[in-house]
């Protein structure tokens, strides 16, 4: 789990992980997802987190969803393949003000908006 490319005038941060096989479906990227975000709204006082995944891992867009990364954009980039030929990922962001997922507040914000529950 790493957060990069942190911006301090602008208040956010790129985060980025890995979760080996063997520890994988057993909550683990959630839990230390979620853990990183609020350190980086709590203890670094940032305002906006981005996530970022190729699109066809299905998995990284369950986990992202679930934790309160919601899905902004789907984009089409050079440098996410080693050949430096074109990939589409998708992009998501939890900003500081998002309510924490699953809490009545995030609920309540989804009903609002009518989007599809973290995790569904």
């Amino acid at each position: 789990m790493s957060l990069h490319d942190a911006d301090g005038e602008n208040g956010s941060a790129r985060i980025g992980y890995w979760v080996a096989p063997a520890a994988r479906g057993r909550g683990v990227g959630t839990a230390a997802l979620g853990a990183a975000a609020r350190f980086a709204f709590q203890a670094l006082g940032l305002h906006r987190v981005e996530l970022f995944h190729a699109l066809e891992n299905e998995a990284r867009c369950r986990l992202a969803e679930r934790t309160g990364f919601r899905l902004e954009a789907c984009t089409a980039t050079r440098s996410a393949t080693a050949t430096g030929s074109c990939a589409t990922e998708h992009t998501h962001a939890r900003l500081a003000s998002d309510p924490e997922p699953g809490s009545y507040a995030d609920r309540r914000w989804q009903r609002e908006r009518k989007v599809a529950p973290a995790g569904s």
